[in-house]
């Protein structure tokens, strides 16, 4: 088992951790002060050969830290849609330096990155594929949120919370579709109206299946 040598520094989170990593060496999944998922990387990562230190304990919030930084920028840029609003974000980030700050100090952002990378998503889907024309990259983008949401609460539960902003941007991207929708049906002559509305009903359908499956079975699993 892994000791807590006078040798390193760790925070009472971190020694909640380690007693975690201990019980899934004995064969048990315990959490500590994180979710089964985060326990299982700080598992892998305190079993390199360099053993527990506080670097080893930190290394995938490190990781995480520096993947919000990127998140930051690709955020900014997809609502904006310039990549000088990206950069801007980037260099608030970096300037705050909290996110480096939060990995030396053991605040686990492995969770956050996996949340903030699913709120990114779901923008992605309100602002470019909330129409579904094409049909099979605008689902798998739900499946994505679906996936890394799930992915954020098996770090830690508290990230469910975040499940009210893809609710919220995936009504909008109902209504926007729903305007869309109506436009086209006004446009529409003839037999087209029937056309118009048999392709929305069907992407109207299939977008509120796969979130439900996105929100509520991929977490689940």
């Amino acid at each position: 088992k892994y000791s807590t040598s006078k040798k390193y520094h760790f925070t009472d989170r971190e020694l909640k951790t380690v007693s975690a990593v201990n019980a899934l060496m004995g064969g048990k999944l315990a959490v500590g002060e994180s979710g089964p998922f985060s326990t299982i990387l700080y598992f892998i990562s305190t079993s390199s050969p360099l053993g527990l230190t506080t670097f080893t304990l930190r290394f995938f919030d490190l990781l995480a830290g520096l993947g919000l930084i990127i998140l930051a920028f690709a955020f900014a840029k997809t609502l904006f849609g310039e990549e000088k609003y990206g950069l801007m974000s980037l260099l608030a980030v970096l300037s705050l330096g909290a996110v480096f700050t939060a990995s030396n100090f053991a605040v686990s952002l492995v969770g956050t990155f996996f949340a903030v990378l699913s709120l990114l998503i779901s923008s992605r889907y309100f602002i470019n594929h909330y129409s579904l024309n094409d049909m099979t990259e605008g689902l798998f983008c739900l499946l994505g949120v679906g996936l890394f949401y799930g992915l954020a609460i098996a770090c830690s539960p508290a990230y469910a919370l975040t499940g009210i902003g893809h609710i919220v941007l995936f009504t909008m991207a109902r209504k926007r579709a729903y305007k869309k929708f109506k436009r086209d049906e006004k446009e529409a002559v003839g037999l087209q109206k029937e056309e118009v509305f048999l392709a929305y009903r069907k992407r109207n359908v299939a977008s509120f299946g796969i979130m439900a499956i996105a929100l509520i079975v991929l977490p689940a699993i």
